[in-house]
């Protein structure tokens, strides 16, 4: 690794911590103000439709232009916006259309921006570091995961959940900062500098969508994550109604058991790197994939938050693992020319069951006041998908790497 990667990873360090901050603190703030899981759920289907609705243009755009400038810019707007969120909580507390805008506003950035930075990895870190970095930077993620909702636990119970929020925003400022101050070589940092057309966009839009249907590894290794996630975000997005309606846990507790699941992640992108180099990538997505399944089964006899921890912590293994070994193997496959678009377009796909799922999850706990029902259907979605996929050539997946 070299300093224009531990730069890159201390400016993601530094804006997911500011996030978690912001996803514990705005559920609690709804939740106090409604009680109704599904405002909870709109609000947190609204965080990721932008991925669905603006990633492929940030695609384009991140194989157009150099991708440093847009994770500058973007995580700059990201500060506004973010500020403007607090803002309107602190005066507008009860006008949920101005506080779903700004959502909304503040997701758009973030989708518009990660494909630049999956494919800016690839200009600061050498190809055979790349599943290390991949890794780093999930681990950068975890741990966050873990201290991060346990500090904004503590922040929010002191404070309260607005001073969380203006926290979000500055850690996207801090980002943008040192994003700023990355050095790469000029032959690698320059990308194609068409001019940038509403039809030359959608012109390379297409291309990135035919590269991923037509590619085996790309195309299946999208349906399984449309519908892990789904099977993953018909409860995770009822995760914090669960924790503080149906176990009555207040925010420092709610901290807490985010704080273990977050163990589990950790463990997962350590092991995740070990496990590339000794088995057949696709092989390691699928079967991880059934043993989250099961793991999220396991929280039908979660009582307490030590439980909830401990199984959605097991379903954080081996999603951590899915992830990392997904990535480096796209990373590997993928020409980078078409690497932005790539990663736009299977993030569409997979991230179109979230909103929906978080929808259909709110919707159906709004009306039946069971849990456990998402816990069935989640699960239960996430070991059919990976017993399907042995049929698929991700069961076979190393003929058609690319050396």
């Amino acid at each position: 690794m070299n300093l224009n990667y531990s730069r890159l990873l201390t400016a993601y360090f530094l804006s997911s911590i500011g996030d978690w901050f912001y996803r514990l603190a705005l559920p609690i703030f709804l939740f106090n103000q409604t009680k109704s899981p599904i405002v909870m759920s709109v609000t947190y289907a609204l965080t990721f439709l932008p991925f669905v609705l603006i990633t492929p243009f940030g695609g384009v755009i991140a194989d157009r232009m150099k991708r440093q400038n847009l994770l500058i810019y973007g995580d700059f707007i990201a500060f506004i916006l973010t500020l403007m969120l607090a803002l309107a909580i602190t005066f507008f507390p009860y006008n949920l259309t101005l506080i779903y805008l700004l959502v909304f506003m503040v997701a758009s950035v973030t989708a518009l921006c990660h494909p630049a930075f999956q494919g800016f990895v690839p200009l600061v870190v050498e190809k055979d570091y790349f599943a290390r970095a991949n890794s780093y930077i999930l681990t950068a993620d975890n741990l966050i995961l873990m201290l991060g909702p346990l500090c904004s636990g503590i922040v929010i119970a002191t404070f309260g959940s607005v001073d969380a929020i203006y926290i979000n925003a500055f850690s996207f400022l801090a980002s943008s900062l040192l994003t700023s101050t990355i050095r790469v070589k000029s032959e690698e940092a320059i990308h194609h500098h068409k001019k940038l057309t509403l039809v030359g966009i959608f012109i390379d839009l297409k291309d990135g969508v035919r590269y991923s249907i037509t590619n085996p590894i790309i195309k299946y290794g999208c349906m399984l994550f449309l519908f892990v996630n789904f099977g993953i975000q018909i409860f995770y997005s009822n995760f914090m109604y669960y924790l503080a309606h149906n176990l009555r846990l207040d925010s420092k507790h709610i901290g807490l058991t985010f704080a273990i699941t977050g163990i589990g992640s950790i463990i997962g992108s350590i092991i995740a790197p070990k496990l590339v180099k000794r088995l057949p990538e696709g092989r390691i997505i699928l079967i991880s994939c059934i043993a989250a399944g099961i793991a999220v089964l396991t929280l039908f006899f979660a009582k307490n938050f030590w439980m909830a921890g401990f199984s959605w912590g097991l379903e954080s293994i081996f999603s951590s693992i899915i992830i990392i070994t997904y990535f480096t193997l796209r990373q590997h496959v993928v020409p980078n020319q078409f690497l932005g678009r790539t990663i736009a377009a299977t993030r569409v796909i997979s991230y179109l069951a979230i909103p929906i799922a978080s929808v259909i999850g709110g919707y159906i706990l709004q009306r039946t006041h069971d849990i456990n029902i998402l816990i069935y259907i989640g699960g239960i979605t996430m070991v059919l998908t990976g017993c399907l996929g042995w049929l698929t050539p991700l069961n076979t997946i190393k003929q058609f790497i690319k050396e």
